[in-house]
């Protein structure tokens, strides 16, 4: 089936990276996976529940905006406002959650691989065959950037993955991090 070769790279690009998450956490012991600097903080494994939660919204709104005959154009403000978003998430600082809902579930690491896995399949099978003609029309509205195309989409998906790369890194850093 065809695929758009953007769009594939994109996803492409998302799958790595959070497989590199994963795998990083996947070499944590226990107490690491669930270190929290104090109350209020993520562990590890609370932060990469938080990606898939997000992951799942966005997956979620992309199925349920397919079947809309109205396509918005993604306009110059938008693309903007992505690039600038895209760049904050690059840079490590720290940011509130824009919207409630995204905390993390509870869950552990394997359940949350499996979700994981079959995040990577929904998107993948949203993606094959997606129309040309829909490539710079909104698909996702962000809460903060605005309108996205299926591109700008998934590489948010991948550079809120780098966003908390940051914060794991954050995590380890720690001076009661468990070095064991």
């Amino acid at each position: 089936m065809y695929m758009n070769k953007k769009l594939e790279q994109a996803y492409q690009n998302w799958v790595a990276t959070k497989t590199k998450f994963i795998q990083r956490l996947e070499r944590m012991t226990p107490s690491q996976l669930i270190f929290q600097s104090d109350e209020n903080e993520w562990s590890p494994l609370l932060v990469l529940d938080h990606i898939i939660v997000s992951e799942n919204k966005v997956i979620l709104r992309l199925q349920e905006n397919s079947d809309q005959q109205k396509t918005e154009k993604v306009g110059i403000k938008s693309r903007l406002a992505n690039a600038a978003l895209a760049q904050f998430y690059k840079s490590g600082k720290k940011v509130k959650m824009p919207i409630k809902g995204l905390e993390p579930s509870g869950n552990n690491l394997e359940h949350l691989k499996q979700t994981s896995n079959h995040n990577n399949e929904s998107m993948h099978t949203m993606i094959q065959g997606f129309p040309e003609h829909k490539l710079r029309s909104s698909v996702f509205k962000h809460p903060v950037s605005g309108h996205m195309t299926m591109q700008h989409t998934i590489e948010f998906l991948e550079n809120h993955i780098l966003h908390h790369v940051h914060q794991l890194n954050r995590i380890e850093r720690h001076a009661n991090y468990p070095h064991n």
